[in-house]
């Protein structure tokens, strides 16, 4: 959501886009009410291990990376969270402003993305305007852990070698 609405904001400053797990959808009104409840025990207790290390371990490629993200978390001014979080549900779908972004695009998408769902992804490829690719890789976890998987770098690297060259 970052990189597509920070493009729109500035179209001429952006000269290629590599998007990972990205969706330019609004957040359902489930995706919100589970957000909500999250944040009302996350600003009161804080990231409390016996809630939240589930989906540290969702959102890591090893339990050595969750326990570290916990930590993060728990260091953090997780009192100021709201703000972030009810901003991050208020996103209007903005799908049809898409077109306007016509420099050469990567999507990747994992497969199992619970969080972003492969057709959320697909649908950012098909509407973005310039030339776009779009590579699905098999994963079982969500956008955060797929960005510590190699078949991400090297699906960039290969995309952006291949780009330099045209």
């Amino acid at each position: 959501v970052v990189a597509l609405r920070t493009a729109l904001a500035d179209l001429t400053r952006v000269q290629a886009l590599a998007l990972i797990g990205p969706t330019a959808d609004a957040a359902s009104d489930d995706e919100n009410a589970a957000l909500s409840a999250s944040m009302d025990i996350w600003t009161s207790i804080g990231p409390d291990p016996d809630v939240y290390a589930k989906v540290a371990v969702a959102a890591t490629a090893t339990p050595e990376a969750a326990d570290h993200l916990m930590q993060r978390w728990q260091n953090s001014a997780w009192q100021d969270y709201r703000q972030a979080a009810e901003t991050l549900a208020a996103r209007p779908r903005f799908v049809d402003q898409l077109p306007r972004i016509t420099c050469p695009a990567l999507v990747v998408h994992g497969t199992g993305d619970f969080y972003v769902p492969l057709p959320l992804g697909q649908e950012v490829a098909e509407n973005l305007g310039g030339p776009t690719s779009f590579i699905p890789i098999e994963t079982d976890g969500q956008a955060i852990t797929m960005a510590f998987d190699p078949r991400v770098a090297d699906a960039v690297v290969r995309w952006l070698q291949q780009s330099t060259q045209e």
